[in-house]
């Protein structure tokens, strides 16, 4: 007997370690017009503001068949595959560019990227890959024109001019930078009626720890455009490996530049 009501605690206990990890989820779907792509992912019956499960963005895209057919022929393509947990991202993540060539990829824990993350530029080929958990680089090829540059090093109330150890840069490098700027700008409407293009140039303080600060337009184009890059990079203010002086990291004045052009 006592093994019998030994043996149901057991399951009981297994049941109610099943039951608070399942969860309940709702399926849903969101369309955006620009990128012209879909999110498939689920929410929990509880609170449909939390994401819980795996997540897709899918877009299509044309395919050339090559063999003289006139009718577009389409796939869809899986531009980022993910999961949830309780709204956070967890586990594996992967993002692709539309050609479907790898972008980047890494792991989440708990909404926070950990261990070592691969990034991409459009030809595929491995760029970068930086370890979150050490806060490390794990191998990085510089951009061109990245190193030899004259940087304003600050120094408390001082500034001086000097050539870098190493410059810094963006985690993913400038590709992976101008990919996210380019998903994240909104061009402004009354710009690109009236045909305005350019550069608005903004400088920013990446410190020796690598966040990014003190934002401000120091060359721009006007009718909202001006406004629109500064609030983009804003957004990218965080994932920086700061430069290097002497052996020592440093703070530097960055300038970046951020292009607004209609399309033909």
């Amino acid at each position: 007997m006592k093994q019998l009501v030994g043996f149901t605690i057991q399951v009981l206990m297994l049941l109610s370690r099943v039951c608070a990890s399942c969860q309940e989820t709702m399926l849903r779907t969101r369309q955006h017009l620009y990128p012209p792509s879909k999110e498939i992912y689920s929410v929990l019956k509880t609170d449909t503001t939390l994401m819980q499960g795996s997540y897709q963005r899918i877009s299509s895209i044309r395919v050339d068949t090559g063999k003289g057919n006139h009718k577009p022929v389409y796939k869809d393509i899986a531009l980022i595959n993910g999961y949830y947990t309780k709204g956070k991202k967890d586990s594996l993540w992967t993002e692709r560019y539309w050609s479907g060539k790898l972008k980047m990829q890494g792991t989440y824990s708990n909404g926070v990227r950990t261990g070592i993350w691969e990034f991409c530029p459009y030809n595929g080929k491995p760029q970068e890959k930086y370890d979150y958990t050490t806060r490390e680089f794990v191998s990085h090829i510089p951009d061109p024109g990245e190193e030899g540059q004259i940087y304003s090093v600050l120094n408390g109330k001082d500034t001086v001019q000097a050539k870098l150890d190493r410059s810094p840069f963006f985690i993913g490098g400038a590709g992976y930078l101008v990919s996210i700027l380019n998903e994240e700008i909104n061009y402004p409407l009354n710009a690109k009626n009236r045909g305005v293009m350019g550069k608005v140039y903004i400088m920013f303080t990446i410190s020796s720890s690598g966040v990014a600060s003190d934002f401000k337009v120091i060359k721009g184009i006007g009718s909202g455009c001006d406004e629109e890059a500064l609030r983009a990079v804003k957004l990218i203010a965080t994932d920086w490996v700061p430069g290097v002086l002497n052996g020592q990291p440093v703070s530097v004045q960055y300038i970046l530049s951020v292009s607004f052009k209609v399309a033909n």
